[in-house]
């Protein structure tokens, strides 16, 4: 096994990500990861792509998706015009929680680590157009980004 890599989910991710959120009680009467990959999960993907204020994530491990996460960006007034993060659809494929088919939404632990996710994901940021983050997240309202 090599170690996990975190990098920006593709379209070619989609039917793993899909498969991921959907391997929970919640996910299988929510999500649809029929034999044909729902229009609509790629339309959902095209936004998040377009939003420079958001990021999907995979977890990868020789060669397959095994995790995902999505960061939204969200400005605010606060703190000088902190930007804060919101992490959701956090998900980790069962072999690698050590069980099959339940709790596939993740909460810190050994196996899961989220905000080690999150610190390696603010470590390396996407190389397509998207907020630049610090370890903290936190960016002036006067940031270039913030301009662009």
């Amino acid at each position: 096994m090599t170690n996990p890599i975190f990098r920006p989910a593709t379209n070619t991710d989609l039917p793993a990500i899909v498969a991921l959120l959907a391997d929970d009680a919640l996910g299988q009467a929510r999500e649809d990861p029929g034999p044909i990959l729902n229009p609509r999960y790629q339309a959902a993907f095209a936004a998040i792509a377009r939003d420079p204020n958001q990021l999907l994530a995979v977890v990868e491990e020789d060669g397959a998706v095994i995790g995902c996460l999505q960061l939204s960006f969200i400005p605010g007034l606060s703190r000088l015009g902190m930007w804060r993060g919101q992490i959701e659809s956090v998900r980790i494929a069962a072999a690698r929680r050590g069980g099959a088919g339940s709790a596939a939404v993740c909460s810190p632990g050994p196996s899961q680590n989220v905000a080690s996710a999150v610190a390696a994901l603010c470590n390396s940021p996407p190389t397509r157009p998207a907020p630049m983050l610090t370890a903290s997240m936190n960016r002036s309202a006067s940031s270039p980004a913030m301009m662009a």
